[in-house]
C-alpha cells in the first residue's frame, strides 16, 4: 500500500528535493523525520474533509479566489463575507507545520464555477527551504504535484489536475471524496507529526480533534447552523457529539436557556441575560459610526459543577460559532457567587437573520481579532479599516461585561 501510494505521489521526482532540503540549514526535523520514516516503512496520513461548501474555486494564478488564498498565496485570506472566520491566511501554514514531509495535497468539488462541471480538481504543495539536488542545481520556492503547463518560452509551471485524471489520482492517494459526494475540499498532511512531541497514535490524535471541536466548536455544533463533525481513524466515521461532554456542558445549557431569562439570579441553575453596548467607530470606507449589541448570558452553577473547570468563565464567541476565548472572571470580588457566562456578539445573537447592527458588529470584531483567533483586541487590521476609538470601545465592551457580572453575581 505505501508503494503504491509513493508511486502516486511521485516519490522519485520529491524524495531528492527532500534530501536536499535535509542538508540545508534549517533541515534538520525533515532529516530526522525521513530518516524515521525509511526504518518504519509507516506513513501516516491526516485527511481533513469539509462538505456542503464551495470548494477550491478560482483560476490558477489571477484574481482573489478560494484556490489562490488556500493553495498558491502566502499570507493571505480571501473570504466570502464579513463574517467569515480567519482573515491573516495564518492558519493554513498549520498545515504544512504538521507535515513530516512538509507535503500538503487538496482534492476539492467546486460549485458555482465556471470549471465546476470538470470536478474534481487536485493539487499538491510541497514548502521547502532553498536546496540543492544531487546534480548540484539549485532550488528555490514551492514544488508541486500537478500537471505541467508551458506558459512562456522561458518555462512552464504546474496547474491543477482535473475530472477523470484527478479522480484515478486522489483514489491512488486516499483523498477520493467518492461517488456523488457533495461540493467541498479535502485536504491531507502527508507524514503526519505534532511537532511538539514524540509520536502517537493515530487513535489519540482522533481522540484530541474531538475534545478540541468539542471545546471550540460547539456553538456551531448546536446552533441552527447545525455543523456537524465525523473523525474516523478505522473502516467507520465515528459523529462526535456535544451532549454529555461535561468541559462544556454548562455553557450549552447557559445557550439553550437564554430564552428563560430571569430578572435576577436567585436559583442554582437560573439565567439571566444582559445586553452590553458595543461602541463601533466610523470606517475608512466612509462607513457611519454605529451602536451595537452583545448578549451576556450568565448561568448561576450547581453544586455539582463548583469544581468544573470552566466555572467563573465567559465563552465568547461570533458569527461562525467558535469560541474565541474562555475569559476567566471568577475572582472579581470577594464571596462572587460561582457562574458560568457566554457573550453572544455580532452575528452570534441571531444567526438566522441578524440586523444590520448585528453585522456591523460583526464585522468590527473579526478585524479585532488577532492571528490566532483567542481574543478581541487592538490589531492591525482593526486600525486599518476603523478610524480612532477600535481599541477604546473594545475596552469598554469588557468593562461593561465585568460591571455586569458584578451586579448579578454580587454575594447575598
Amino acid at each position: 500500500a505505501l508503494g503504491a501510494y509513493l508511486t502516486a505521489l511521485d516519490w522519485r521526482t520529491l524524495e531528492p528535493h527532500l534530501e536536499g532540503a535535509a542538508r540545508a540549514k534549517g533541515g534538520a526535523a525533515l532529516g530526522e523525520f525521513l530518516t524515521g520514516f525509511r526504518e518504519r516503512g509507516r506513513l501516516l496520513l491526516l485527511d481533513v474533509e469539509d462538505r456542503n461548501t464551495r470548494g477550491l474555486t478560482g483560476a490558477e494564478s489571477e484574481g482573489e479566489s478560494h484556490f489562490r488564498a488556500l493553495c498558491k498565496d502566502t499570507l493571505y485570506s480571501h473570504k466570502s463575507s464579513e463574517s467569515s472566520g480567519g482573515s491573516y491566511g495564518l492558519g493554513k501554514s498549520v498545515l504544512w507545520a504538521f507535515s513530516g514531509l512538509s507535503t500538503v495535497l487538496f482534492n476539492s468539488i467546486l460549485v458555482d464555477d465556471d470549471r465546476a462541471a470538470d470536478s474534481p480538481r487536485l493539487v499538491g504543495r510541497a514548502e521547502l527551504p532553498s536546496h540543492a539536488v544531487t546534480d548540484g542545481r539549485w532550488h528555490t520556492g514551492s514544488g508541486w504535484l500537478g500537471r505541467e503547463v508551458r506558459v512562456s518560452k522561458r518555462g512552464a509551471r504546474a496547474e491543477s489536475v482535473w475530472a477523470e485524471d484527478a479522480v484515478r489520482r486522489a483514489q491512488a492517494l486516499h483523498i477520493d471524496r467518492g461517488p456523488g459526494a457533495p461540493p467541498g475540499t479535502t485536504i491531507q498532511i502527508v507524514g503526519f507529526r505534532d511537532p511538539t512531541r514524540e509520536l502517537e497514535s493515530p487513535e489519540r490524535v482522533a481522540s484530541e480533534i474531538e475534545d478540541a471541536s468539542v471545546r471550540f466548536f460547539w456553538p456551531a455544533m448546536i446552533s441552527e447552523r447545525h455543523m456537524r463533525v465525523w473523525v474516523q481513524t478505522g473502516d467507520r466515521p465515528r459523529p462526535v457529539d456535544v451532549e454529555g461532554k461535561q468541559e462544556v456542558a454548562p455553557f450549552v445549557d447557559c445557550y439553550r436557556r437564554r430564552g428563560e431569562a430571569v430578572a435576577t439570579l436567585e436559583h442554582p441553575g437560573d439565567v439571566a441575560v444582559r445586553r452590553v453596548k458595543v461602541d463601533i467607530p466610523a470606517r475608512r470606507d466612509g462607513s457611519p459610526a454605529a451602536e451595537g449589541h452583545a448578549d451576556l448570558v450568565v448561568r448561576l452553577a450547581t453544586e455539582r459543577e463548583l469544581k468544573h473547570p470552566g466555572l467563573g468563565h465567559v465563552a465568547m464567541f461570533r458569527g461562525p460559532g467558535m469560541v474565541i476565548r474562555y475569559w476567566d472572571r471568577g475572582g472579581l470580588m470577594l464571596g462572587m457567587r460561582p457562574f458560568h457566562a457566554l457573550l453572544l456578539a455580532g452575528e452570534a445573537r441571531d444567526p438566522e437573520s441578524p440586523s444590520p447592527e448585528d453585522t456591523a458588529t460583526e464585522r468590527f470584531l473579526r478585524a479585532a481579532e488577532p492571528p490566532g483567533h483567542d481574543e478581541w483586541r487592538a490589531t492591525p487590521a482593526l486600525r486599518q479599516g476603523y478610524q480612532r476609538g477600535g481599541p477604546v470601545a473594545l475596552e469598554r465592551l469588557h468593562r461593561s461585561v465585568t460591571e455586569e457580572l458584578r451586579l448579578l453575581l454580587a454575594p447575598r
